[in-house]
């Protein structure tokens, strides 16, 4: 994975450069040895479980998850900008995107490589807390402080505060991905939004650039409803008929 991930490799054409300096091989390298590990722990590897028709799954809260993560996602890169509350909650700047084969590519090794780490971690949680009735909540809050934590890796290339915002949101983001995982079994779907969330970050900035923090009220309010809304919704998907699909899908993916 190393090797595959190094920039030290030059290739020609370019876009094979960038495809293997990216770590995007990386990335499907880790989902190849998840498969490997997983059986090694006696599990089937489910990136895709069969649908299960359950008395307790309703079709308008797997819509309502949908339509938050879609909003959420423009409302993250388009909007969070401007001088007074109303301008940062409510008025986009479409500015032109400019999207790389580079971004494209980071951002694709993100939603394969973090996702697959992900899934790894919640099947480590669940069978490690299979005895305690908060296993759902442990299950997904640790994963997603594992996944915060990751990003602190970015420190060397721009200042804590920003770094440390960065890790904050994606902690709160990543409540939200391990349901959107353990709700419909289908890893696929995390690994997507990922994705996109990453590619779009990266087109509306023009490429991947540092997080920049500068304490103005943009920063703070953004930051207060990056973190907020995900952990109120996280909140209520572990509440209620919600929480019974997710230990159904827990079940299956036990086997």
């Amino acid at each position: 994975m190393v090797l595959l991930s190094s920039t030290a490799i030059e290739l020609k054409p370019q876009r094979i450069n960038v495809l293997i300096s990216s770590g995007l091989m990386a990335g499907v390298a880790a989902f190849l040895a998840a498969m490997l590990i997983a059986k090694c722990w006696g599990f089937s590897f489910n990136p895709d479980l069969k649908w299960h028709k359950s008395s307790n799954w309703l079709n308008v809260t797997f819509i309502l998850l949908l339509l938050f993560c879609i909003v959420f996602a423009f409302w993250a890169e388009f909007c969070e900008k401007g001088n007074n509350l109303v301008e940062i909650l409510f008025k986009p700047d479409f500015d032109p995107l400019k999207p790389t084969w580079a971004s494209f590519c980071r951002a694709l090794e993100a939603g394969v490589f973090e996702e697959t780490n992900r899934y790894l971690t919640i099947l480590a949680l669940i069978v490690g807390f299979a005895n305690s009735k908060y296993r759902v909540q442990i299950t997904v809050i640790v994963s997603a402080v594992v996944f915060g934590l990751l990003h602190f890796t970015n420190l060397g290339g721009q200042d804590f505060a920003a770094t440390l915002n960065q890790v904050i949101y994606a902690a709160a983001l990543g409540l939200v991905l391990a349901i959107l995982y353990l709700y419909t079994g289908k890893l696929w779907l995390p690994m997507l939004y990922h994705f996109g969330v990453d590619f779009l970050n990266y087109a509306v900035n023009g490429g991947i650039k540092a997080q920049v923090w500068s304490g103005t009220l943009s920063d703070w309010v953004s930051s207060l409803v990056s973190i907020g809304v995900p952990v109120a919704i996280a909140i209520w998907m572990m509440t209620g008929k919600r929480k019974l699909v997710i230990y159904e899908n827990i079940e299956r993916l036990l086997g």
